[in-house]
């Protein structure tokens, strides 16, 4: 199903703040990931190299998405013109973590459920210098935060012992 850019920028938000959730989706359609539409056209490869996905605040503290172009060009229609869209699956996508590498084994690798590597990620962008340091508590808090303003459910402690590799099984 197509959705708007709101929509898939809305997507990424369940994983990324605003500004990197649309350089992601930006990312993506410009390496043929997303398929860009356009009043029903697939967009072409050349034409969306100087598109970009820019994010932004609405009053009631949530976010939308457009297309705006970065080649500084007069567009040949007024913006309301043109309806751009998203495969949903395409976007949805974009959440999974990239394929592995076989031969890349030069740091133990990371499982667990989503939520736990969800945990992982927000710890690493909270404290890029390290989180070993760090309390479960403190962590638990500054991360449950982040998930409450994302709409997801907190989970329990063990799932947070268990994404910080502080308890096993």
């Amino acid at each position: 199903m197509r959705i708007t850019p709101s929509g898939g920028l809305q997507i990424l938000l369940r994983t990324w703040q605003p500004d990197a959730a649309a350089l992601r989706l930006t990312m993506a359609m410009r390496g043929n990931a997303c398929q860009l539409w356009c009043n029903d056209n697939s967009v072409a490869a050349k034409i969306k190299l100087t598109l970009a996905v820019l994010a932004k605040p609405e009053p009631n503290d949530r976010w939308s998405a457009t297309i705006v172009s970065t080649a500084r060009e007069a567009w040949e229609h007024p913006p309301d013109y043109y309806h751009w869209e998203f495969d949903d699956s395409e976007v949805a996508a974009l959440l999974l973590p990239p394929p592995s590498d076989p031969g890349a084994d030069d740091e133990p690798r990371r499982t667990g459920s989503r939520i736990q590597r969800l945990i992982r990620r927000i710890a690493d962008e909270k404290w890029p210098n390290g989180w070993k340091d760090i309390t479960t508590g403190q962590i638990m808090k500054d991360v449950g935060g982040v998930l409450k303003d994302r709409g997801i459910d907190v989970p329990g402690r063990d799932t947070f012992l268990r994404a910080l590799d502080r308890r096993k099984g």
